[in-house]
């Protein structure tokens, strides 16, 4: 479900790049042309600044160029007068012979036999040009001139007697045969584990209603592939019999601006649709009102990609009745209870790949497609099963092992396990930072602490904290940050670059492991308690020793006022429990040495007690009645509510 192909690095950004002459045609054939294949629904890279004299290129246009799958370029009489269209021109003709890219010449109000041998208004921009370049860099972009005019396209004078929307008309419809060939051709190919998932898809969606919009809601973790798939789907089924067709992309991010920011989509999407040039709207409502008037007669295709908050929903999907009858309306999102507001017809789980598609993306990148070599195979493994069959990871990863030694795999790996690539932890924060304030403490405390535990116990602990953790952990299911297994106990899980993003952010929090908010790793947490480093910043612990009983003073913990969960396992305290733990929400102290809790130990806020597995126990305390706000103890492995 991952872009990668068989020529290394090739993904496409834009469908189409268009080159021209901005004076020229900007607000005549170039903009029409622009608009219609917009309309079509073919991506379309249009540079909408006009360049200064004495500056420099956008340095954004040859990675557009690149990113393109072909080039229209516009060659009109002053065309050659920019030595910027002549260096844009290099740039294309050097994708056309590396990159097998397609470039289509449009000749408008100028003779194709004056672009081929430089003659005419060409021969001026030539004879201009001559004194302040050498012959080199003139003969370069002269052959480049040659070269694309001696291509196939249209000579806009002499087609349907110089009808700008028929020639139009025909550009769009080659540039879209062109594509939909491109894409059935080499789809499977390029993307892993796509085909089937593809056709699982149109199965889904060849039931669709003629009458009404048709609403496809994919969803799935960040980097899943959500995006890919949509847009996959999209180039299968675009075409003729769309009124209107457009890929919203990036709204989550787009819309951080707040009102201004969903304002701007709705401009962008209605401009397209309505094939209206830089139209503006006065308010939310004003566009709400547009989409369900204008719209609703019209059959589109549409994706509205990255989805995350519901007012995004209110101000750019709204209603079915906002699309005409046979539209189809993609949704991508990471919260799948976004998707009920709508509702969809068909939701589809972008799910991880499994281990050969995996082991096949990686090996696209790391090695151009070709098998592991031995001595990497082993590392390649470990590799695949670290992403856990996370598309982006693999991706980046592959990508950043391409042509390095076998030694940089193994720092690589070993770097990655304690400290996650920033462009895999920066797209799976996008999540995490959309949570409200309860459900970023809720899935800190699962990924430090709870992962692999049994739901409804973790639900019991969390809810001494917050009475609405077991909301909280449904919510967190929704948005693909947590998962459950297993049918007679189910316990909670996390993917393992959740995790690691989650304890990355607590580690953030202080380059000393004694000012951090959660403490789970046995070394750190053996050094905090050992040395009394521990500081009013630590909220939760757990500490588990496994080969032999440990002692800790009970002054270790003086300074945690803050603390709320303790987690214990063959642990012994020794020392006053006076005036500590007076905070603490839940405690569970597994294989506890005492015989009972000593009478100075008073958590008055005590919620959760579990005391499990502890052998020498003989009672509790005397006056555990009094514990006004103990909901729940486990002793001897009796429950108790």
């Amino acid at each position: 479900m991952a872009m990668a192909s068989s020529t290394r690095s090739i993904s496409y950004t834009y469908d189409v790049f268009l080159s021209f002459r901005g004076p020229d045609t900007r607000k005549s054939f170039t903009g029409h042309l622009y608009a219609a294949l917009t309309r079509a629904g073919i991506r379309t890279f249009l540079d909408d600044k006009e360049l200064e004299t004495g500056k420099r290129i956008s340095a954004e246009l040859p990675t557009a160029i690149e990113h393109s799958s072909m080039s229209i370029v516009v060659l009109s009489k002053n065309y050659a007068h920019s030595r910027w269209c002549l260096d844009e021109l290099l740039q294309i003709v050097e994708c056309m012979d590396t990159r097998k890219q397609l470039v289509i010449p449009d000749f408008y109000d100028v003779e194709p036999w004056e672009v081929r041998h430089q003659g005419g208004s060409f021969a001026e921009a030539f004879a201009r040009h001559s004194s302040c370049w050498d012959t080199q860099k003139l003969e370069t972009w002269k052959s480049a001139l040659t070269r694309v005019a001696d291509l196939k396209g249209w000579d806009v004078a002499k087609i349907a007697n110089g009808c700008e929307a028929t020639v139009i008309l025909q550009v769009v419809r080659r540039v879209y045969c062109v594509l939909k060939t491109k894409t059935c051709l080499t789809a499977p190919i390029k993307l892993v584990g796509m085909s089937s998932r593809i056709a699982e898809i149109k199965s889904r969606w060849d039931d669709r209603s003629t009458t009404g919009a048709n609403f496809i809601g994919f969803y799935g973790m960040g980097g899943v592939g959500k995006t890919t798939t949509a847009n996959a789907f999209y180039d299968l089924i675009r075409g003729d019999s769309f009124e209107g067709q457009y890929v919203l992309e990036n709204i989550g991010e787009r819309s951080r601006k707040g009102s201004s920011g969903l304002l701007e989509l709705q401009e962008r999407l209605l401009s397209s649709i309505l094939d209206i040039n830089n139209l503006r709207l006065d308010s939310l409502s004003m566009g709400t009102a547009w989409m369900s008037k204008k719209i609703s007669t019209k059959k589109v295709l549409l994706i509205f990609d990255d989805i995350d908050k519901p007012d995004q929903v209110r101000a750019l999907v709204g209603e079915r009745s906002w699309f005409g009858p046979g539209s189809t309306v993609m949704i991508t999102t990471r919260d799948k209870g976004l998707l009920q507001m709508i509702p969809v017809d068909v939701e589809y789980e972008i799910k991880l790949m499994e281990v050969s598609e995996s082991e096949e993306l990686f090996s696209r990148h790391a090695f151009e497609g070709d098998p592991a070599p031995e001595p990497h195979k082993k590392l390649l493994h470990d590799i695949v099963h670290y992403c856990g069959g996370l598309p982006l990871a693999l991706q980046i990863l592959g990508s950043h092992l391409f042509n390095k030694p076998l030694k940089e795999w193994k720092r690589t790996l070993d770097k990655v396990r304690l400290v996650p690539m920033f462009e895999i932890q920066d797209k799976l924060r996008i999540s995490y930072d959309g949570l409200d304030v309860d459900e970023k403490t809720i899935f800190l405390d699962i990924a430090c602490l709870f992962i692999g535990d049994v739901q409804d116990e973790t639900i019991t602990i969390l809810n001494a904290c917050n009475p609405n953790a077991a909301i909280g952990i449904s919510s967190l299911i929704k948005k693909c940050l947590l998962t459950v297994k297993g049918m007679d106990v189910v316990c909670l899980d996390m993917h393992d670059l959740l995790r690691d993003m989650g304890r990355h952010i607590v580690r953030e929090e202080s380059q000393r492991i004694g000012e951090r908010s959660r403490l789970w790793l046995e070394e750190e947490t053996l050094d905090v308690l050992k040395y009394n480093k521990g500081t009013e910043s630590v909220q939760c612990i757990i500490h588990a020793s496994y080969h032999e009983e440990r002692t800790f003073r009970t002054e270790a913990f003086e300074k945690m006022q803050y603390l709320r969960l303790l987690r214990l396992y063959n642990v012994n305290l020794k020392g006053s429990f006076q005036h500590i733990f007076t905070g603490l929400k839940s405690l569970c102290w597994q294989k506890c040495p005492l015989n009972c809790l000593p009478s100075t130990f008073e958590p008055q806020n005590l919620v959760v007690l579990d005391l499990r597995d502890s052998k020498e126990l003989i009672t509790v305390w005397e006056d555990i009645l009094e514990q006004k706000n103990l909901h729940f103890y486990r002793i001897w492995d009796t429950c108790k509510e």
